[in-house]
């Protein structure tokens, strides 16, 4: 019993934080949590109407039982996809807002969080507009096994490129991606 009420706590902290409500109770500790969380490598060669996936991955993680994180991006640029956690045995959360994709995963049940270098999410865009453009991972909050709390304002940013142009019959052509929605 004792180890479902901690996934479920973990679970109402992960909702409390995508849903922006902070609560002082849970003071931030993060004493016992190590490790960064970073983009993967950026996809290049990208061309207006391609889908295109990114990788959230933590390095050094230590007993990492749950997570949230806000993904940054330039709406007029790219259209959300899918996204997926990469805890294993849990919930996850995923609310769209406009320029910001917030996703929270939490393990349930009993025994310690994951250590070491592990993929702890996944998102797929499409590329909407050609230019330049990146996405941020703002505001990842890192929570352990005992509920204490670690939080990286800024952990990184991926920058992306995408041509105007593809190639229909031999013949370059400038698209519109937003002709094909």
């Amino acid at each position: 019993m004792k180890n479902r009420l901690r996934g479920w706590a973990a679970g109402l902290m992960l909702l409390t934080a995508v849903s922006g409500y902070s609560n002082d109770a849970n003071a931030e500790t993060g004493e016992g949590l190590a490790g960064t969380v970073f983009f993967g490598r950026s996809p290049s060669g990208l061309q207006a109407g391609d889908t295109f996936a990114i990788e959230i991955k933590g390095s050094g993680l230590v007993d990492l039982y749950a997570y949230e994180a806000a993904i940054g991006f330039d709406p007029d640029k790219l259209v959300p996809g899918e996204a997926q956690s990469g805890l294993p045995g849990g919930y996850d959360i995923t609310k769209e807002e406009p320029g910001v994709i917030r996703m929270a995963s939490t393990r349930i049940g009993s025994g310690e969080g994951i250590s070491g270098e592990r993929v702890i999410g996944r998102l797929t865009f499409k590329v909407r507009q050609s230019g330049m453009t990146r996405l941020t991972l703002d505001r990842v909050v890192l929570l352990d096994s005992r509920l204490e709390r670690k939080t990286i304002e800024h952990a990184g940013e991926a920058e992306l490129s995408a041509a105007g142009e593809q190639e229909q019959n031999g013949q370059k052509a400038w698209i519109d991606p937003r002709d094909s929605e």
